[in-house]
């Protein structure tokens, strides 16, 4: 199962068109905190933007999925490249103020307030 954004860039990405999904999730009862989205897209399109319009590039064989909890504890610990988790829970609140530093996937570094950016093949 994957979420909507992501089943649009995989359908992108199969005919060879790139594309990142980023998604924004919530802190339960709060608001989102979508400048921490903004910032993570804006960053991610900055270093990444001139090879994906590159003349004669190759066509890309995943999807860079990224993932930014909303922080109510602490704030967003940056970004880190994760693979996708294949179980665990990503409804509970995300824990900014946690000490862990090296998250083994997405679900992980998610809940323990980092961006995590994992690859996911196109089909």
């Amino acid at each position: 199962m994957v979420s909507g954004t992501v089943g649009a860039a995989r359908t992108a990405v199969r005919p060879g068109v790139p594309a990142v999904a980023i998604s924004q999730g919530s802190g339960a009862d709060s608001e989102y905190d979508y400048p921490s989205g903004v910032r993570q897209a804006v960053r991610w399109v900055n270093e990444h933007g001139k090879a994906l319009i590159k003349k004669n590039a190759k066509p890309p064989t995943e999807v860079a999925n990224i993932n930014v909890p909303t922080c109510t504890v602490g704030k967003l610990r940056g970004l880190v490249v994760v693979p996708s988790a294949t179980t665990g829970d990503v409804g509970r609140k995300p824990n900014c103020a946690s000490k862990v530093t090296h998250p083994t996937d997405d679900v992980v570094a998610y809940a323990n307030g980092f961006a995590a950016l994992s690859p996911v093949p196109p089909g």
